[in-house]
């Protein structure tokens, strides 16, 4: 083939924003699939940073939106980063209540 015919334009191609959102992702993070190791790794961190201060919930016993407020909230007071606020989010909102 030669190079001369006529050229197709790429599309550009979304970059990821270099700075994450300060909350966690609801459903996104979640909807992705059940990472068993991501879930493990979540259920850690509620287990160790939660369980620090006060007796754990189980994640049952609130849904995905009331679990939101509480994960955000409690991330900035555990001082924890915006990825290990999301794995605890995505741990306790894959055994929400509906």
């Amino acid at each position: 083939m030669s190079s001369s015919g006529s050229a197709v334009a790429a599309r550009p191609v979304p970059v990821a924003k270099s700075s994450p959102s300060p909350e966690p992702v609801p459903d996104e993070l979640v909807m992705m699939g059940s990472a068993t190791g991501l879930e493990t790794k979540g259920q850690s961190l509620f287990d160790k940073h939660c369980g620090q201060c006060h007796d754990l919930p189980s994640p049952s016993a609130y849904t995905r939106q009331e679990w939101l407020p509480i994960v955000q909230d409690m991330r900035f007071k555990a001082k924890l980063s915006v990825e290990e606020g999301n794995l605890i989010y995505d741990y306790v909102a894959s055994l929400a209540k509906s």
